[in-house]
């Protein structure tokens, strides 16, 4: 979760709530019919975009003796929002400032002013002096609304007051529950951030377990899969990844590479060869020597040794080692098949840099003494005697091999 993406997400919901939230509040009230005539001309200068000429008409006004009180205030008030049209932010602050300092100013435009002061020291990352704004218009407001308490939420967790953020933003998303809208995806995410930087899994697993209901996205699968992890929940974790590789949410080889050893975790050996097996068809994972023979190996272990033994002997085409060859011998004699595990052992020998070349002979005269060619066994044997990890089994395949060459006419 990251502050970028939160504050972006926010800013953007503030400029497009610009307009109806700093529009001026018309009514005729104790306004004179003359100032109320130039207000509505520099409302429409505003309309056409003439941003510095309705600032001049509205200099005029404020310069008359007449315009004082509610009229004046009612000018202030339409001044600062001209100048946060021209994102002369603190222009527009200066002006609202001015609009609480008259008299008679109605409730209305005081929650107005302290409100959109809020968002515009947001804007300028003042974030102490929005806060101020807004616990101030919370104070005042019979019933704040949503969009304010998550401005102030947003403020404390930029500030790195995340248990004083909770509670604003939990208060704003209810009111949203309760009129059966759509909670925004940026105070869910914010949600979610806070309860994370609070060390809160249980509850950041709860608000993305939402998101991912209202907003099934990829990215939410896969930090949800994330945290079901993180608190030991593995078969969520899996069903969570699994989910996402059914929808066709993992694209990435490493996302489906991870999904695969997931599979391995939970004991379910082919489904993560099948799913390498895919991955590497439609080239999002390469069929590389390292990829083939993890797709082997898999095979194997999933008891597939046909497919393991094609698998394999691709890789060992790619391969200047003997390392997949003394594999492919080991899947060869698992499927009874002596000879091809003689000719695959032979062939890794003579291509060298096994990891375990006394494994390797010792397979060899296991294969051999099955097709009962005792001499060439005994040969095999002797080279796995080299080997300390081998040596007291290839030991006892001597003693056997020796007693049946004895025993030959």
């Amino acid at each position: 979760m990251q502050q970028q993406c939160v504050i972006g997400l926010l800013m953007v919901l503030l400029l497009n709530l610009g307009g109806s939230t700093l529009a001026w509040a018309g009514t005729t009230g104790a306004i004179d019919a003359k100032t109320f005539r130039q207000l509505n001309k520099a409302k429409d200068l505003v309309a056409d975009e003439h941003f510095d000429d309705a600032l001049k008409v509205l200099d005029k006004l404020q310069q008359r003796k007449s315009v004082r009180g509610y009229a004046k205030a009612q000018v202030l008030n339409y001044q600062g929002y001209v100048y946060a049209s021209k994102q002369s932010y603190r222009k527009a602050i200066t002006s609202y400032q001015e609009v609480l300092k008259q008299e008679d100013v109605p409730e209305a435009l005081v929650l107005n002013a302290h409100y959109v002061m809020g968002q515009l020291y947001l804007q300028l990352e003042q974030y102490a002096d929005s806060i101020e704004s807004l616990l101030r218009w919370k104070s005042l407001a019979k019933k704040p609304s949503s969009t304010g308490l998550m401005m102030l939420a947003q403020c404390y967790y930029l500030t790195g007051k995340y248990s004083l953020a909770l509670p604003p933003l939990a208060i704003a998303i209810a009111q949203k529950n309760n009129t059966k809208s759509l909670v925004p995806e940026s105070w869910l995410q914010l949600q979610a951030a806070l309860y994370f930087a609070l060390d809160d899994m249980k509850n950041t697993v709860t608000v993305y377990e939402m998101l991912l209901v209202q907003y099934p996205k990829a990215r939410y699968l896969k930090q949800l899969a994330g945290l079901y992890g993180e608190l030991g929940q593995k078969k969520k974790r899996l069903s969570t990844f699994d989910a996402a590789y059914e929808h066709g949410l993992l694209s990435l080889g490493s996302e489906q590479r991870n999904l695969a050893n997931m599979y391995l975790e939970q004991g379910v050996p082919f489904k993560a060869a099948k799913l390498i097996d895919g991955a590497i068809k439609n080239n999002s994972v390469e069929g590389n020597t390292k990829n083939l023979r993890l797709l082997a190996s898999i095979w194997a272990l999933s008891g597939e040794n046909s497919k393991a033994i094609d698998t394999y002997q691709q890789a060992a085409k790619l391969s200047d080692d003997g390392e997949i060859d003394a594999r492919l011998a080991a899947v060869y004699y698992d499927a009874g098949d002596y000879q091809l595990c003689v000719t695959s052992a032979n062939e890794a020998n003579k291509k060298g840099g096994i990891t375990n070349p006394g494994r390797n002979n010792l397979l060899l005269g296991l294969a051999l003494v099955n097709l009962e060619k005792y001499s060439q066994a005994l040969q095999a044997f002797r080279l796995a005697k080299d080997d300390k990890k081998t040596f007291d089994s290839a030991r006892e395949w001597e003693r056997y091999t020796l007693s049946h060459l004895a025993l030959a006419p």
